[in-house]
């Protein structure tokens, strides 16, 4: 029997929410199912030589996670097995994540049989009044993934499985894949310092190092941030003392500007 292995990251929880409904569903299905959150554990895992990998990341500057690209990168060569990437985004952008994973996961022979985009709540606004991404996921996306997970397993029982051709997922307009090219979390956290606690208000709690999806912070007088850090603001988010300073406006204006300059619709979708 086909194994279902679902790996993700998901720093502010929507990329596990869905990752979690996927399961639910392929189990409804009388799938074998093995769920992996990569902020448990970054380590490459045993694979079987029958096996279906749903990955999931959010997105972050146009791109997958450099930690799922890695992981993508390490992947076993198995000669039975497929793919399904699916990636979180915040209505301003899905990027080239998708045809990026799945050009890679077709280059370690793990070729897709579907793929799809979730439309969330913009992680990065959660004190805005009216956040991009608002309800959801919501039950558009279970009723997506429902019909997505039945249509994998229909697929994945056919004597040759149908594949998933890559050039599906190269959907972006040319402007919006252009700007991709430019971007990449490297240069973001280059320009963009990480967070700093103020040390009046740090109590030393260590909620900020729970929440870090990264295992980027120690605490010493004050948090200690190393070059881990993905800049998800969960630290920030998630700290009872509100101890890092955080201009919340600044980075609202900045993502409505961006939203403004996008001409993606901001919808969840599958491709299969």
């Amino acid at each position: 029997m086909m194994e279902h292995r679902i790996v993700f990251l998901s720093p502010a929880g929507t990329t596990a929410k869905i990752a979690q409904k996927i399961g639910q569903c392929l189990e409804a299905l009388q799938q074998n199912v093995v769920i992996a959150d990569l902020k448990q554990s970054h380590s490459q895992q045993r694979w079987s030589d029958n096996c279906c990998l749903w990955i999931g990341t959010p997105v972050y500057c146009d791109h997958a996670l450099p930690i799922i690209e890695t992981f993508i990168a390490n992947l076993p060569k198995n000669s039975n097995s497929f793919s399904v990437p699916f990636a979180t985004w915040g209505g301003v952008t899905s990027g080239t994540t998708l045809l990026e994973m799945a050009t890679a996961l077709e280059q370690q022979g793990w070729p897709s049989v579907a793929a799809a985009k979730f439309l969330a709540v913009h992680s990065c606004m959660w004190q805005c009044e009216h956040p991009l991404g608002l309800g959801h996921p919501g039950n558009d996306e279970l009723a997506l993934i429902q019909e997505l997970t039945t249509q994998v397993v229909t697929r994945l029982k056919q004597a040759t499985p149908e594949l998933l051709p890559t050039a599906r997922l190269d959907y972006l307009s040319e402007h919006l894949k252009q700007d991709a090219a430019t971007k990449s979390l490297a240069k973001a956290k280059a320009s963009s310092p990480p967070p700093q606690a103020n040390p009046a208000h740090c109590t030393g709690c260590g909620t900020c190092i729970s929440q870090c999806p990264m295992n980027a912070m120690t605490l010493e007088i004050t948090p200690q941030i190393s070059d881990a850090c993905i800049r998800c603001l969960q630290c920030i988010r998630f700290c009872p003392q509100q101890a890092f300073p955080f201009d919340q406006k600044a980075y609202e204006t900045r993502i409505r500007h961006m939203q403004s300059c996008s001409d993606e619709e901001p919808k969840s979708e599958l491709f299969v």
